[in-house]
């Protein structure tokens, strides 16, 4: 089972570009006073899969199709072996953000071609389709 304090860990073998991203989130919020680098449950996760979704989102306007592939499967697997915390927020922190920051028609409908069955389900549940 995938943990909140492990979820990025696949997603940082995958796709390792995404990396200096997630040191500088961490940074960010490691010396806010209310969270706690020695307890990463205390970062707010959600903020950092709303800023790998647009990232992502500009790499496949810039067609970078294979890092979002990678990123996508890892979302797969958080869905399907996440505990309840990561898979509410690959659907709502991650899913949800991907959806809201499309503006057409095609992108959405190559975003959704890229996930695998599980995600799929989850973007039309929270598409309401």
């Amino acid at each position: 089972m995938i943990k909140r304090r492990d979820m990025f860990e696949p997603l940082l073998e995958s796709l390792p570009s995404f990396r200096p991203m997630r040191e500088a989130f961490v940074e960010r919020w490691a010396g806010n006073p209310n969270n706690h680098f020695d307890a990463p449950d205390d970062l707010p996760e959600y903020l950092l899969l709303g800023d790998l979704a647009r990232w992502l989102l500009g790499g496949l306007r810039s067609g970078d199709i294979e890092s979002v592939r990678h990123a996508l499967k890892v979302v797969e697997r958080w869905l399907l072996e996440g505990d309840p915390y990561v898979r509410e927020a690959a659907t709502i922190g991650f899913i949800e953000t991907l959806q809201n920051n499309i503006e057409d028609h095609e992108t959405r409908q190559r975003v959704f071609d890229l996930f695998g069955p599980e995600g799929q389900h989850w973007w039309k549940q929270l598409d309401g389709v």
